[in-house]
């Protein structure tokens, strides 16, 4: 919706193309972070009833995930798709490939911040249709391949993922000796997720003179 509308006011002369990246410029004008989104979703993404669901919807306050799906023709004459006509990016996966490996990643970290309480399930086995983490004795053809998954799950150092997390100061250790989100960090790194994969779409790199 969002890329149509640009569309529209391209065609009425609304946007001037500039250098480094016309493309970046048309789609991205006039959309801005909602950072107290992201701040709500950094304080909450340990809380129990903070669900899955809840934070994949969050996760739409970065408008760069847009970016990712990119279609052939959102400025006409700047993007090429080949012959398949699949946005490609450089990566050589298709756009729609890359939007999910970064919703992935996204969850990856959700999961990691989570592993004192579903957090270990959800990482090792994904969840169900209502976002709701599958345990380990949820059966093969659900599990699949259920015996490295639940060997990871029973094996793994998990003291050690928290210890990493504690490094990155994405926690921090209070004088009662819990764990709590350091807020302002958690934010960080989320940002820098939702943007990271951003200039693998071709149509996105920069023109040089």
């Amino acid at each position: 919706e969002a890329i149509c509308r640009f569309q529209m006011r391209l065609r009425r002369g609304s946007f001037e193309l500039k250098p480094p990246s016309p493309v970046l410029r048309v789609v991205q004008e006039g959309r801005t972070t909602d950072w107290d989104v992201v701040g709500r979703m950094s304080c909450r993404i340990r809380d129990e009833d903070y669900t899955l669901d809840a934070f994949y919807r969050d996760i739409g306050a970065f408008p760069e995930l847009d970016l990712y799906l990119l279609e052939n023709n959102v400025v006409p004459g700047l993007i090429s798709c080949g012959d398949s006509g699949a946005a490609a990016a450089i990566s050589g996966r298709t756009i729609g490939d890359e939007y999910q490996r970064t919703v992935g990643a996204f969850f990856a970290i959700y999961w990691l911040m989570r592993l004192s309480g579903d957090g270990r399930c959800g990482f090792c086995f994904g969840v169900d249709e209502r976002y709701q983490p599958i345990r380990p004795d949820a059966g093969e053809e659900r599990l699949y391949p259920a015996e490295k998954r639940v060997k990871f799950f029973r094996e793994s150092q998990w003291d050690e993922f928290d210890k990493l997390l504690l490094d990155a100061g994405l926690l921090v250790m209070d004088d009662a000796g819990e764990l709590t989100v350091n807020a302002k960090r958690v934010a960080t790194v989320l940002a820098l997720t939702a943007i990271h994969d951003i200039m693998k779409v071709k149509a996105l790199l920069p023109t040089v003179a």
